[in-house]
């Protein structure tokens, strides 16, 4: 979705166990969703400019809204093993 950015946490044991933890979403900054529903409707824009920009924006997007999710929920980031990101 373009609304926000989705943070789930899971705890697994990587074989049978999982177990679901709190959820929560954060806005993607405003200019940035701009660009990236303007990439979207026009993508031979990818093929004019490089994406490095927008990329390196994503991620610092996801970056602050995993610490936001961690300082709300107040979790230990020592224990969090796995930061997954998808799409």
């Amino acid at each position: 979705s373009m609304d926000n950015i989705d943070i789930a946490l899971v705890e697994t044991d990587g074989e049978a166990t999982v177990r679901s933890g709190p959820g929560g979403m954060a806005p993607y900054p405003p200019d940035l969703r701009k660009r990236l529903l303007t990439l979207l409707e026009d993508p031979s824009i990818a093929e004019r400019e490089p994406l490095t920009e927008i990329e390196e924006a994503v991620t610092d997007a996801f970056a602050s809204a995993v610490e936001g999710f961690l300082r709300q929920h107040k979790l230990d980031r020592t224990r969090i093993d796995l930061v997954g990101n998808h799409g």
